[in-house]
């Protein structure tokens, strides 16, 4: 993908992950203690050719299956691979956004990531 100021350069278009058989607040409910990322940044920064990563992010703390407190300015770092491989449900609300490409997701909950700031 480009833009009229830049050359080529690897990005996303018409990504679309599958949703799930569960609501958002039965996936929210499986959480006792976690964080929901609302937000990222950077993401123009993840490395193309090793999937790794460290992205900004804003959210908030989930207690007993809740979103409780608002959290920002802190950090995830990892692997797009790894990353994957650690998902362990995804729930049935698709949400569409235009990402430099029009991407969808639903809620998706991953079992552990590094995230820095605390």
């Amino acid at each position: 993908m480009r833009s009229y100021k830049s050359v080529p350069e690897v990005g996303v278009s018409n990504l679309v992950l599958k949703p799930g058989e569960l609501t958002r607040e039965a996936l929210l409910a499986r959480v006792d203690n976690g964080l929901h990322v609302s937000q990222l940044t950077g993401l123009n920064t993840v490395n193309p050719v090793s999937g790794e990563f460290s992205l900004g992010l804003t959210g908030h703390w989930i207690e007993h299956g809740q979103l409780t407190t608002p959290v920002k300015e802190l950090t995830v770092a990892g692997n797009v691979i790894a990353l994957l491989k650690k998902v362990v449900a995804v729930a049935s609300d698709l949400r569409f956004m235009f990402a430099g490409g029009f991407c969808g997701s639903p809620t998706v909950l991953i079992e552990e990531l590094p995230v820095g700031g605390l």
